[in-house]
């Protein structure tokens, strides 16, 4: 077996068995600890993040094929490798003391073993610590949602995976403090995002109305059923009490930056958006507890938002009726995503030349592919892809005129549920209803009396922000911290559909600063007086930099 280099033999086992011992060792589901890097002592810290790239592999003419051969993208394939010789001339540059990665390391189900050759074709043989000394420096990474897909999510944390590779450390959950235990500089809180994402949590079908089957493997062990939702609320409540004890802890220890890094974004214009769950449960204890910056990964996409204001709610546009054509009923959530129009009038109209168009960058949706004309009292539901989160949706005649509007923010899609009109045709978008595509529309569920201030009244539909959990609920915190970044760093090899917001509009308390779809990186470097942030494209050069001072703002 090789010599151990000096820093793997004093990295900390990332798996310790136990309980909350002081500050130091805390077990989640994971059983990870805190964990730091400890290096010879540095004033400074110096880390590179990575997430979403584990696609295929590529690698000196070698392609390692997802297992589901239609899934196989060449592009993404080549993306991956392509970034690496940017990703390792940076870290030479910046003497990174350590890789962060945001989870979705392997596609598009995880690894099977310890075992599984996947591990070489998407890190071992891409990120070659041979060609690449630069990168021979431990890989720290958290669980995403395909992780998540695999039916064996706990042999990616196996200490017999640094048998094959010792960079590798993963992790559910916990806490990484760099540049050292003794003299902590920063503290990276690490979370698992994925069953507490509205789009995920519902991990074996455990939502009131989704008879979807998901293959996560651990909300079954969990016993969640569609009957049984409470599994998932349990996981989640647990999640969030471990979270606000970790950042007590580091706010005892006097850590000077703390950084929370989860895989699904808070706040996102990509594919997946802003994420309504993380936004009212875990966007308030960030600011109570003076989080300077929170990194995510699932969105494909480099992003920098801005926000001046804790859990605010990002308000849907005013919606458009025209008519007589209208869009009467949108669904977009594991049942689909599809568009359904309505003639509220009293002639036949001709669809000739009709399209669907969204915010979200994708092709238009020709209506007439589906109907020539829609008769009085008809209704047709139009396939449509949409952006997950939020997104506006418009119904454009032959003319290029507009005949009817739909937007909508996060929160508002649940799982077994549709957003439509009642009665059809007429008013706004009003409360969530039970699907019915093709047909008149339902009565609209009316919403419970728990929800976090200033959610959406859908945000309970399917019951899936735990009902009497006040402490989140009325939450406004007076923290410390009176602005909060988030970054999105998701785009290690394949990219998202999301185009370029317009411009950096505030809304709602919170601006998009920096936007690109294109494959990159990110930096972290911290020391006394700063926290500085960089995003690099493929080439290698710097795209944009977040320069966070020290001081109590």
């Amino acid at each position: 077996r090789p010599k151990k280099k000096r820093w793997q033999r004093l990295v900390l086992p990332s798996l310790v068995a136990g309980t909350l011992l002081g500050c130091w060792a805390g077990v989640g589901k994971s059983g990870a600890s805190v964990l730091a890097q400890r290096g010879k002592e540095d004033a400074t810290v110096r880390l590179l993040v990575l997430g979403d790239f584990g696609r295929c592999g590529q690698f000196l003419g070698t392609v390692v094929p997802f297992r589901e051969a239609k899934e196989t993208k060449r592009e993404e394939c080549e993306n991956q490798t392509r970034l690496v010789p940017a990703l390792a001339a940076a870290a030479a540059a910046i003497h990174a003391q350590a890789v962060l990665n945001v989870g979705d390391a392997f596609y598009s189900d995880g690894l099977a073993s310890v075992s599984d050759d996947y591990f070489r074709g998407s890190f071992m043989d891409v990120y070659d610590r041979d060609r690449f000394p630069s990168l021979d420096i431990p890989w720290h990474g958290i669980m995403g949602n395909h992780e998540h897909h695999s039916a064996n999510i706990s042999c990616h944390l196996d200490p017999a995976l640094r048998e094959r590779d010792p960079r590798w450390h993963a992790y559910f959950e916990g806490s990484l403090l760099f540049p050292s235990v003794e003299r902590p500089l920063v503290e990276v809180v690490l979370l698992d995002t994925t069953p507490s994402a509205e789009k995920y949590l519902n991990q074996a079908g455990a939502k009131p109305g989704d008879t979807c089957e998901h293959p996560f493997s651990e909300q079954r062990k969990l016993g969640a059923t569609p009957a049984n939702p409470a599994s998932w609320q349990i996981e989640l409540r647990r999640q969030l009490d471990l979270l606000e004890q970790r950042l007590v802890a580091a706010r005892n220890r006097g850590v000077p930056w703390l950084v929370v890094m989860g895989h699904n974004p808070i706040r996102s214009n990509g594919d997946h958006g802003d994420e309504a769950s993380l936004v009212a449960l875990l966007d308030p204890l960030l600011w109570e507890y003076g989080v300077a910056a929170y990194i995510n990964g699932h969105d494909h996409h480099m992003e920098h938002q801005e926000w001046i204001r804790c859990c605010e709610f990002r308000r849907p546009l005013q919606t458009v009726a025209g008519g007589p054509v209208v869009i009467n009923e949108a669904v977009d959530n594991d049942h689909g995503e599809w568009i359904e129009l309505y003639n509220a009038g009293g002639v036949a109209v001709s669809l000739a030349g009709w399209v669907l168009r969204t915010d979200s960058g994708y092709p238009d949706r020709k209506v007439d592919e589906e109907q020539m004309s829609l008769g009085p009292g008809e209704f047709l539901k139009v396939d449509c892809e949409v952006k997950d989160g939020s997104d506006s949706v418009r119904l454009v005649d032959a003319n290029g005129v507009l005949v009817s509007e739909f937007s909508w923010g996060f929160g508002l899609m649940s799982n077994g549920f549709s957003v439509g009109r009642y009665p059809d045709g007429q008013g706004t978008f009003g409360q969530p209803m039970p699907m019915t595509p093709g047909a008149q529309n339902a009565v609209p569920h009316q919403g419970g009396p728990w929800l976090p201030k200033g959610a959406p009244a859908s945000m309970n539909v399917s019951g899936w922000l735990p009902a009497a959990d006040s402490r989140f609920q009325a939450r406004r915190p007076g923290g410390p911290r009176q602005r909060m970044h988030y970054l999105t760093v998701g785009n290690g090899a394949g990219l998202g559909h999301h185009a370029s917001p317009a411009e950096a509009e505030e809304s709602g308390g919170g601006a998009s600063r920096f936007f690109r779809r294109e494959n990159g990186f990110a930096s972290l470097e911290a020391s006394k007086d700063a926290l500085v942030f960089k995003f690099f494209d493929r080439a290698g050069l710097v795209a944009h930099e977040v320069r966070i001072p020290s001081q109590v703002s």
